[in-house]
């Protein structure tokens, strides 16, 4: 009984995560005033839409799937982030994009991609394997 609350708790928290990156996107693309913030830039719009998208994902995990199987589901979620992402680094889009970048830096920029979609996805396996899907 402690683990669904505990689950709820975590997925409420992700839901308001996932209204404040959705409110900061929208500050982003100007279509809220906001007093503190007066930045746009696509790498900003991208990293709050990453975050809103990955954070109601993660709510719906908490919500309806049962311990201990949501950590699976929950690594997944990010494996998967890291994989849509994989095409976005390459061309250098969005998030990954930066003004002046070295070849080596953006070397450096794909390789620890790499490492991270190596890293989920060894989690995800050890995962499924270990708690199931």
């Amino acid at each position: 009984m402690a683990l669904r609350w505990i689950t709820l708790l975590l997925g409420l928290a992700c839901v308001c995560w996932s209204l404040m990156q959705t409110r900061m996107t929208l500050v982003y693309l100007g279509l809220l005033h906001s007093t503190i913030v007066d930045v746009s830039s696509g790498a900003l719009i991208h990293s709050a839409i990453q975050s809103a998208v990955t954070a109601a994902t993660c709510s719906l995990v908490f919500f309806f799937i049962a311990w201990p199987k949501l950590v699976t589901y929950v690594v997944a979620i990010f494996a998967l982030r890291e994989l849509l992402n994989l095409p976005l680094a390459v061309m250098g889009i969005g998030l990954f994009r930066l003004a002046g970048i070295t070849r080596a830096g953006r070397f450096h920029q794909l390789k620890v991609h790499g490492i991270l979609i190596v890293v989920y996805g060894a989690a995800l396996s050890l995962s499924g394997y270990f708690l199931g899907f």
